[in-house]
């Protein structure tokens, strides 16, 4: 596959972007049934948002590129200026939580996590527009591991709060 050009990304591409609605829709769920739980708990809340956040991040990246025959400028800038909305909503959301306070979270975890789902994808938009470095495979890096945040997490905020 061509690393800074979507033609060959296509099936990919359509995959990523059903799976992450998927699994934005199931955390979405796991929300809403243990919603009260999830606020009691500090750094939960945050935590719910970060979730949401990467794995709508990978899905609005994957929808945008999905767009034929785009030079690889516009792929860059797209990624790029995604990827940046989508690291700044993971920061804010960490700057604001008060996770950093609560010695039983795993806050350090949680913004390691959610750094390796976007950063990714700040150095593809960043590689594509140089034609350099990787391109649209930091995108398919950032792609998956917004997945793997989002069945963490997923699972942290449906399974492991009830115990």
């Amino acid at each position: 596959m061509d690393a800074y050009s979507v033609e060959h990304w296509h099936e990919f591409l359509v995959a990523a972007a059903g799976a992450s609605a998927a699994l934005a829709g199931l955390v979405f769920i796991g929300i809403s049934i243990n919603v009260s739980r999830i606020i009691a708990l500090p750094g939960l809340p945050a935590r719910a948002a970060q979730t949401i956040a990467v794995l709508g991040n990978a899905l609005a990246i994957t929808l945008v590129l999905l767009n034929p025959a785009v030079s690889h400028v516009t792929v860059g800038l797209e990624v790029l200026l995604l990827g940046l909305a989508g690291w700044i909503m993971v920061v804010l959301i960490q700057v604001r939580s008060d996770a950093a306070t609560d010695p039983r979270s795993h806050w350090r975890s949680t913004v390691l996590l959610v750094q390796l789902a976007t950063v990714p994808f700040l150095i593809s938009g960043v590689s594509t527009l140089a034609e350099w470095g990787g391109g649209l495979y930091w995108m398919q890096a950032g792609v998956v591991a917004s997945m793997l945040v989002g069945l963490v997490n997923g699972w942290v905020l449906l399974i492991e709060i009830l115990r």
